[in-house]
């Protein structure tokens, strides 16, 4: 039976040698960690690859979390970065596309359900670039403060600021996009 549930009391436990306490932090985390990594590398067979290398880089390094943030900020750092390798190793985005609350207003304003509403996110998401979908992500759709975004980005707060800014304009394009071809078609 398991006590103190936290993310920290797993990680004592893994620490002290119980390897098995780590799968808690994997069934705790897999969600998150695969959209993250959807989100990114666009693809669902390379999201799990991703999220799979993520979680052993992290039981890898568990020794070297130094708890400054939360394990969740400190993992999804990992499988951030563990997701833009793979895509240059893939070779599938240009450097571009690697190194470039929600807006839906227009949708709401159509009277669409939620699940309607969410299928075009999906969609308009998917087209965005792999540093936009992780910024909006992580900030609307994990709810992230600013400073963990930067964080797992590995970037400064201001700098997130301007990128969720830009991501988010982007997006309602998108979301236009997709909802005019939604019109025309019915």
């Amino acid at each position: 039976m398991i006590d103190d549930p936290t993310d920290d009391n797993f990680i004592d436990r893994v620490l002290e040698g119980e390897k098995e306490a780590f799968r808690f932090l994997v069934e705790r985390h897999n969600n998150l960690s695969y959209s993250l990594a959807l989100r990114i590398v666009k693809d669902r067979t390379d999201a799990e690859e991703v999220a799979q290398e993520a979680f052993i880089k992290a039981y890898r390094s568990l020794k070297l979390f130094n708890r400054k943030s939360k394990f969740s900020t400190w993992l999804f750092r990992i499988v951030y970065t563990t997701a833009i390798s793979f895509l240059r190793k893939e070779k599938k985005y240009t450097a571009e596309d690697i190194t470039d609350h929600e807006n839906t207003a227009g949708v709401e304003a159509m009277g669409m359900e939620g699940q309607d509403r969410k299928t075009f996110i999906k969609h308009a998401l998917a087209n965005l670039s792999p540093d936009d979908a992780a910024v909006v992500t992580l900030f609307y759709l994990h709810q992230y403060s600013l400073e963990e975004v930067a964080e797992v980005m590995g970037q400064k707060v201001n700098t997130i600021k301007v990128k969720i800014h830009r991501a988010r304009k982007k997006l309602a394009v998108e979301l236009t996009n997709i909802l005019k071809e939604e019109v025309v078609n019915l």
